[in-house]
């Protein structure tokens, strides 16, 4: 049997009955509340696995670079610091690594490149940073002073990002239509690591200019090939040949 029911739908008389509504002449099936509450369930299932999984890697992340910065700190601190030891480095790749995972997680969450929000923005960040690190330590092999500046600052990155940000500003978000093209991805991503760059590059010099002052030692012009001597330059006329017939007269 089959039967009518008050709303015009047809139901089969089966051991898992399903509605039926007319459509052009046939019928067509509708979807069970079941097998949408099942379907909604399962997406809201691996939607808040993906979330736990990017929140164990943004702790695994940050605790790395907490101890690639209590490593590079502590050698400074005692003075060993003449290069880049393989605690150091393992730590700081597993930070790198933590933080290129958790970007490609978003990336497929969101479905689109994960530069959206101030979160992601930070995150890629403080992976430029770690990377501009991996280059530093293989240009300047014989000294650490790169690690000391770069892995607190990929930390205090990570950690505005993790822990200041609200959990509002955190999520993913969909794109404006102004950034729905493939320059999202060429242009920002080279900015932000254009600003990652810029940003360590700073934070050496800086520091030369702070250990310098601290040792109370001056730079050396001559190394510049500047030939300048600042008391003739003040005290000598701009033309002597003038300066001598004045003088003769």
């Amino acid at each position: 049997g089959r039967s009518f029911d008050d709303g015009g739908w047809l139901r089969c008389a089966t051991r898992s009955p399903g509605p039926l509504a007319p459509l052009g002449g046939g019928w067509r099936v509708r979807a069970l509340p079941e097998a949408q509450e099942v379907y909604q369930l399962s997406q809201t299932s691996a939607l808040v696995s993906l979330t736990t999984f990017e929140q164990v890697l943004s702790k695994f992340g940050f605790g790395s670079l907490f101890a690639t910065t209590s490593l590079y700190w502590g050698k400074a601190a005692l003075g060993k610091l003449k290069g880049h030891g393989t605690l150091e480095k393992s730590t700081m790749a597993s930070a790198n690594a933590a933080l290129l995972l958790l970007l490609c997680l978003r990336w497929i969450d969101a479905g689109h490149f994960p530069l959206s929000n101030m979160y992601e923005s930070l995150l890629f960040l403080s992976w430029g940073i770690s990377s501009v690190h991996f280059y530093l330590a293989y240009r300047i092999p014989q000294s650490g002073i790169a690690g000391t500046l770069t892995s607190p600052t990929a930390l205090g990155v990570l950690a505005f990002a993790t822990l200041i940000l609200p959990p509002e500003l955190q999520k993913a978000t969909a794109l404006v239509p102004a950034l729905k093209s493939n320059w999202l991805f060429m242009h920002v991503s080279v900015m932000m690591m254009s600003y990652a760059t810029l940003l360590v590059g700073s934070l050496m010099s800086f520091g030369y200019l702070l250990i310098d002052t601290f040792n109370n030692s001056k730079m050396d012009l001559s190394k510049l090939d500047l030939n300048l001597d600042l008391g003739k330059v003040a005290t000598e006329p701009a033309f002597p040949a003038e300066a001598e017939k004045v003088e003769v007269e």
